[in-house]
């Protein structure tokens, strides 16, 4: 219902903006080169796609606060307009970051040691009954028929011996661990490093 109520009031919108800029007598062409016919056009579209295809369109429209706010336009204009020293400060990072990669690669390879969650075996697909009446069958007369408490019994000693990876034995992924954990952790790539003992 605000959906529609929305959509019919930014159509009306449009139409007086266009009737009172005179931008049918202008011209088609001029009409494409109006910046802001052309953001009412795609407020419009924005808000019909919302109303017919999903809801999620809807959010879209909360730029058009950065649109009518003057302050928050002027910080939009200030992040582009130094976008080139914004993105040649990030290049700067990367390069840093990479020639960390490499030393870290070189030198502390076995300290990038990760706590790491195993993963849990998928459940096996349902046993049929002719399997459960075998496997019943089987216990009774005191066989084993499955390896499940052997195979169990190993999958607990390697869960317990895997609880930690090494993180740098490529460059690759050298570069993955301390762009990803380097960038993320609070302490920095120091998080990942293994502890050194006192002895």
């Amino acid at each position: 219902m605000l959906g529609t109520i929305n959509l019919i009031n930014k159509v009306v919108f449009v139409v007086s903006f266009v009737g009172n800029n005179g931008t049918f007598i202008m011209g088609y062409k001029a009409m494409v080169m109006d910046m802001e016919f052309i953001y009412h056009l795609a407020y419009v579209l924005t808000s019909t796609l919302g109303l017919c295809v999903h809801e999620l369109f809807y959010s879209i429209l909360l730029f058009d606060l950065i649109y009518r706010e003057e302050t928050l336009f002027n910080v939009i204009k200030s992040v582009t307009r130094n976008g080139r020293s914004i993105l040649l400060t990030a290049l700067l990072a990367l390069i840093l970051v990479y020639l960390f990669s490499i030393i870290g690669f070189l030198c502390l390879k076995n300290d990038f040691v990760m706590e790491v969650d195993p993963l849990l075996p998928l459940p096996g697909p349902p046993q049929s009954p002719a399997t459960q009446d075998f496997l019943k069958s089987c216990s009774s007369d005191g066989v084993s028929c499955t390896s499940e408490t052997a195979s169990t019994a190993l999958q607990e000693e390697e869960e317990e011996a895997v609880s930690s990876e090494r993180a740098c034995d490529t460059l690759l992924m050298c570069i993955v661990t301390v762009m990803n954990h380097g960038l993320r952790n609070g302490g920095g790539v120091g998080d990942v490093l293994r502890k050194p003992s006192k002895n």
